[in-house]
């Protein structure tokens, strides 16, 4: 079905209508708003997948910088931990998990 179909109105008909006007059919005026809908409907689930993508890297990223934050935290506290050995002379922990420095300051395994 053509769509660009030219009808003058009934008023023009004998009358020398410039041939910059496009007039068009009930038909094809329904068939373009159709595709234009279609149109905004497309991108309106482009704009929630972009901002669905954008909230998911956005959690990503505060969740890299807690990890990053935390493995800060523990390698400080395990400084904290050998400085205060080294000034009480305490003993250390020679187990074979490097994240108990001291018996008095145990960690936590990781995937606990």
């Amino acid at each position: 079905m053509k769509s660009d179909v030219k009808v003058p109105p009934v008023s023009n008909i004998g009358r020398n209508v410039p041939q910059t006007q496009t007039y068009y059919s009930p038909g094809a005026l329904y068939l373009k708003m159709a595709a234009e809908l279609n149109l905004l409907e497309s991108l309106e689930v482009s704009v929630r997948q972009l901002t669905d993508m954008e909230r998911t890297r956005a959690v990503s990223l505060a969740q890299q910088e807690s990890m990053s934050l935390a493995r800060i935290l523990q390698r400080e506290l395990q400084l904290l931990s050998l400085r205060l050995a080294k000034r009480w002379k305490m003993p250390t922990s020679n187990s074979r998990r490097s994240s108990n420095v001291l018996l008095l300051w145990p960690t936590r395994q990781r995937g606990c």
